[in-house]
């Protein structure tokens, strides 16, 4: 991402050394920057609004969008409605904010506040949830502290059946047991006392700390990245870094407002790394293991840690990390039973069924092609192998950055998985947002306008294309 300053050190500049035209480009640059931010603040706010009567914005299970109730939350006075400009509107958000990542505009710390508190708050507020995982999170609990029996074993049905919360669940996963870890299972359980809508905003209450977390740590993160930059150029890279990630609709509108846990997840994965880079390795890699008991797919980044302190000649972070995992397993087991050791079952299973905007995710949506989507899935599982080893070798060789490989490794999950879904992008998005890695950077915001406009693909009438 430019950083939007061409003077190789402007923090030795002042406005009355600058020659007319730099000070009319500087000005204009910071005000297009403070007008996009205004803009998609105030998008962001419409598309929440629209959501309590746009049934393109709600899973299934809660359509008519009329039909919300409750579950309409504090915007249930809302009166108008997106319907099939869902598509557009979402691709101008992610266009609008690319814009500015992209261009030399200049980001300012009071209009990017307001612009993510905004956008932040609407968001909790409104129910954009786009997929039922969130009531699936609640059933999980339910079935645990109601039925007695556990999620690690069992999908919803048949056991919640006749429970209320039922006619919310999706059809796809109601047989499959919970794919996540025993940290968010363990967080999952007061929703057994609440209702939908009350369960719906504890689990976007979660991701709205997590977001604000994550976007502390991009702050702590980014200067790390640019020690011989001026204050200047690291403070214009830091807000670039906030806006990347919080106001991407990918991370904002499908993860915040759906609920996911993959926000709550890389949170901790950020803070992992904050105290890795900042306090010791053997701090923040405890961290880094208990990510995973959130969401496995955030360990991406424990392997390229533990490559680089061991080449360093240091075992202090392996044994951290071991007595972690002895602490998180006793305390999945004193919860949950051995019922917790099917876990790696179902993520196999759960992994065979997902399907995505991917190679074999389309594959398996063509009828004529669908036989091939099991041989590229191995093939891209391969390939994926051997990406990962290679990252891995350049960290121990010392030739890479541990973040910037394991940010490159993430990168390759996304491309190379079986099956992706839109808040996945969340697991890239927060260190894309912190590294230095211009090639990188920009693959990874490719990426994210590819998954975005194949999702949104769905939101068109068929009649249309």
């Amino acid at each position: 991402m430019a950083s939007g300053v061409d003077n190789p050190n402007p923090a030795t500049l002042s406005v009355g050394r600058l020659e007319p035209r730099a000070l009319t480009d500087r000005v204009s640059a910071t005000r297009w920057g403070t007008w996009g931010l205004l803009v998609l603040g105030c998008l962001y706010a419409l598309v929440d609004l629209a959501s309590v009567r746009t049934n393109n914005m709600l899973p299934q299970t809660l359509r008519p969008a009329t039909g919300l109730g409750h579950l309409s939350g504090f915007l249930g006075f809302a009166h108008f409605r997106l319907s099939d400009l869902v598509a557009s509107v979402l691709i101008v958000l992610i266009g609008l904010l690319y814009v500015l990542l992209l261009t030399k505009a200049k980001l300012s710390v009071r209009p990017l506040l307001l612009t993510v508190g905004v956008a932040l708050a609407f968001t909790f507020l409104a129910p954009t949830l786009f997929s039922t995982d969130v009531f699936g999170y609640q059933a999980y609990s339910t079935m645990f502290l109601k039925y007695g029996v556990s999620p690690y074993t069992h999908g919803p049905y048949p056991t919640m059946l006749q429970d209320p919360l039922y006619p919310y669940l999706g059809a796809t996963w109601i047989k499959t047991p919970t794919e996540y870890g025993q940290i968010f299972t363990i967080l999952s359980l007061p929703t057994r006392f609440l209702d939908a809508a009350w369960s719906v905003l504890y689990f976007k209450g979660l991701d709205l700390l997590a977001m604000v977390v994550t976007l502390g740590a991009i702050w702590k993160l980014v200067p790390s990245f640019f020690p011989d930059a001026s204050p200047s150029v690291v403070r214009e890279r830091q807000l670039r870094g906030v806006a990347a990630y919080a106001l991407n609709p990918l991370v904002l509108l499908y993860g915040l407002g759906g609920g996911h846990n993959d926000l709550l997840a890389v949170a901790v994965m950020c803070v992992g790394i904050y105290y890795c880079r900042a306090r010791g390795q053997i701090r923040g890699g405890p961290l880094l293991l208990s990510a995973p008991a959130i969401k496995l797919t955030t360990a991406v980044a424990l392997p390229f840690v533990l490559a680089d302190d061991l080449r360093r000649g240091r075992r202090g972070l392996l044994k951290a990390l071991a007595v972690t995992l002895v602490v998180l397993l006793v305390l999945g087991l004193a919860v949950f039973g051995v019922a917790l050791v099917h876990l790696p079952t179902t993520l196999a299973q759960a992994q065979s069924e997902s399907v995505g905007w991917t190679l074999p995710g389309t594959l398996e949506r063509i009828p004529h092609l669908r036989g091939l989507a099991q041989p590229v899935g191995i093939v891209e599982a391969a390939l994926f192998l051997g990406l990962s080893v290679r990252l891995l070798l350049n960290v121990w060789k010392g030739r890479s950055d541990w973040l910037v490989a394991s940010t490159w490794c993430t990168f390759f999950l996304l491309v190379l998985s079986s099956g992706t879904l839109p808040w996945y992008f969340s697991w890239l998005a927060a260190p894309l947002a912190i590294i230095q890695d211009r090639r990188l950077e920009r693959w990874g915001l490719l990426l994210g306008a590819w998954m975005l406009v194949s999702v949104v693909l769905d939101y068109i009438p068929s009649t249309a294309l």
